[in-house]
C-alpha cells in the first residue's frame, strides 16, 4: 500500500515543469519556477477539495517535486500553510528567512511576494484557507468586523508554539487515507476547517493577536445562562460552538470567555457533559432496549472508543455497566 499522503486524490504526475506551475497557480497564485541542475524533475500532486463551496478556496494538498527547485510566487486570495513531509525549504517572505522542516512549518499570507528554495528531498502537505474564508472566522472569533484579513508571522515553530495546528493538517490526512477516496462529509471538514482556523489565529502571532487575545468585558454571565438553555433544548443535535454563538448573537471568543469567567470550563467540555448525562439518563430508563452505540450516536456521540473513555472518566464505570445495573436479568 502506498503511503504517499493524499494517494487517492491525484491532481498532477508529470515531469513537465509548465503543467505543474499552471496547475498550481490555479489553487494558490501565479508564480514561477526553476529547476537548479542535477536531477530529474518528476512532480506529485495529490490535492482534495474542503469545502463545496470553491469561493471558500479550502483545500489540502501533496507537493514533491523529485529535484531541488526555486520558486518565486506572487501575493495571493489563498493562505498556503506548509507543513513539511520531509526535506528542506529555505523561505523568504515578509522579511523574515527561516527553513521549512518537519520541526518548523510556514504560513504564507496573502499580500507578499515569497522566495522558496527546495531541497531534492522535499515534500510537504500543503492547506489552503482562502483570504475571505479566514478573515470571517477571524470576525467571528472577534465578534465584529475587520478592515482586512489578518497576516501571520510566517514561520511556525512545530514543537513549542503551534503543534496543534500540525496536528488538525495531519489528522485531515488521515482522515483521507480511512475514507479511501470517498468524499469526507461537509458538516466534518467544515469543523476540522474551523479547528484549523482557531489554531492559526489562537497559537500563531498575527496582525490582530492583540486585539483577539485581550480580555473580553463583554462576557457576561446571561450570556452563558442562553447558552446553557439552549444546549439543554438541542442537546443531541450536531451544534458546534461556533453554532452556539451565531444563535446567540455573540462572537465565539466573548462566548469561550464567559464560560471560563462564569464555570472554568468552556462549552465545548460543558455542552459534551450534558450529553453524557442525557446518554446515561437514556440507558437508565426502564424498558429501554437500544444498544449503547446506538442510543450515544442518537445524542451525538459517533466514535464509540472516545465516549465509552469519556463516559467512564465522567461517571466513574462504562455505559456496559450501567446498561446491567439498570436491566437487571430477570430470575427464570
Amino acid at each position: 500500500m502506498s503511503t504517499t499522503p493524499l494517494d487517492g486524490h491525484e491532481l498532477v504526475r508529470t515531469r513537465d515543469r509548465d503543467q505543474v506551475v499552471s496547475a498550481v497557480t490555479k489553487l494558490i497564485t501565479t508564480h514561477s519556477m526553476t529547476v537548479r541542475p542535477g536531477g530529474v524533475f518528476d512532480a506529485e500532486i495529490n490535492f482534495v477539495a474542503l469545502s463545496p463551496s470553491a469561493s471558500d478556496k479550502a483545500g489540502l494538498g501533496f507537493f514533491a517535486y523529485g529535484t531541488a527547485v526555486e520558486i518565486h510566487s506572487d501575493p495571493s486570495e489563498v493562505y498556503a500553510v506548509n507543513v513539511p513531509v520531509r526535506g528542506r525549504s529555505a523561505v523568504e517572505y515578509a522579511g523574515r528567512s527561516f527553513s521549512a522542516t518537519p520541526h518548523t512549518a510556514a504560513i504564507l499570507s496573502t499580500d507578499g511576494q515569497t522566495r522558496m528554495r527546495w531541497d531534492r528531498d522535499y515534500a510537504v502537505l500543503t492547506m489552503t484557507l482562502g483570504r475571505d474564508l479566514m478573515q470571517r472566522h477571524l470576525e467571528r472569533l472577534l465578534g465584529r468586523p475587520v478592515a482586512r484579513a489578518p497576516e501571520f508571522r510566517p514561520d511556525v515553530d512545530l514543537v513549542s508554539d503551534s503543534a496543534g495546528l500540525v496536528a488538525h493538517v495531519r489528522q485531515i490526512a488521515q482522515l483521507e487515507r480511512r475514507m479511501s477516496g470517498a468524499t469526507i462529509p461537509a458538516t466534518i471538514t467544515g469543523q476540522l476547517l474551523s479547528s484549523v482556523m482557531t489554531s492559526m489565529l489562537v497559537g500563531q502571532p498575527h496582525s490582530y493577536s492583540d486585539l483577539l487575545l485581550q480580555p473580553d468585558e463583554s462576557a457576561s454571565r446571561r450570556t452563558v445562562r442562553a447558552a446553557i438553555e439552549l444546549m439543554h433544548d438541542r442537546v443531541a443535535d450536531d451544534l458546534t460552538v461556533i453554532d452556539i454563538a451565531d444563535l446567540l448573537h455573540v462572537g465565539e471568543r466573548s462566548l469561550q470567555a464567559a464560560f471560563r469567567q462564569e464555570l472554568n470550563t468552556t462549552p465545548s467540555r460543558y455542552l459534551r457533559g450534558l450529553r453524557l448525562d442525557r446518554v446515561r439518563e437514556l440507558l437508565q430508563r426502564p424498558g429501554t432496549t437500544a444498544s449503547v452505540s446506538q442510543i450515544a450516536a442518537d445524542v451525538g456521540f459517533y466514535h464509540h472508543g472516545r465516549f465509552a473513555a469519556a463516559y467512564r472518566a465522567r461517571f466513574g464505570e462504562p455505559p456496559s455497566q450501567t446498561v446491567r445495573d439498570a436491566r437487571p436479568e430477570r430470575s427464570p
